[in-house]
C-alpha cells in the first residue's frame, strides 16, 4: 500500500508513537524489554540489507523503529492475528516478542498511544518509505 503522508510526517509519527511505546517498556522489567526489542529490529534490518551496494531512504535504526512501532500498533488492533509456531521459520522474530509485549502490556500501551493516528501507522509501507 502506497503511504499517503510524506517521509518526513511518517518518521515524525514512527518516532513519537516509538517515545510513547519506550515510555511504558521503559517502565517494566527493569526497562530491559524496549532495548531488546529495538535491538531485534535493527539485527533483523541489517540482515534483511545484507552487504547490499545500494542506498535506501531510511537508515538502519528508522526503519528499525516503523517494525518496532508497526508491529506493536498490529498485535495491540488485531490480537487475534499472533503469529504462530509454524511462522516462527517465515517471518521476523520480532513479530514474537511485539505480539507478547502487546498481549503483556495491552493497557498500557494502548493508553500510551491515546491520540496516535494508529492507523497511519498500519498503513505506512517501508517499501515506499525506503526509496529515495
Amino acid at each position: 500500500m502506497k503511504n499517503t503522508i510524506t517521509k518526513s510526517k511518517a518518521l515524525k509519527l514512527i518516532n513519537d508513537a516509538y517515545w510513547k511505546i519506550e515510555k511504558v517498556l521503559s517502565s517494566v522489567a527493569w526497562g530491559q524489554y524496549g532495548n531488546q526489542y529495538l535491538d531485534m529490529n535493527i539485527k533483523e534490518e541489517k540482515g534483511h540489507r545484507g552487504s547490499r551496494d545500494c542506498a535506501f531512504g531510511l537508515t538502519v535504526k528508522e526503519a528499525a523503529k516503523l517494525f518496532y512501532v508497526r508491529q506493536i500498533v498490529e498485535y495491540l488492533t488485531e490480537p487475534k492475528r499472533v503469529p504462530t509456531i509454524k511462522e516462527y521459520l517465515f517471518i521476523r522474530q520480532s513479530c514474537f516478542m511485539a505480539a507478547s509485549l502487546a498481549e503483556n502490556y495491552q493497557k498500557e500501551l494502548a493508553a500510551a498511544l491515546q491520540g496516535v493516528d494508529v492507523e497511519a501507522i498500519r498503513n505506512l509501507d517501508y517499501a515506499e518509505l525506503v526509496k529515495l
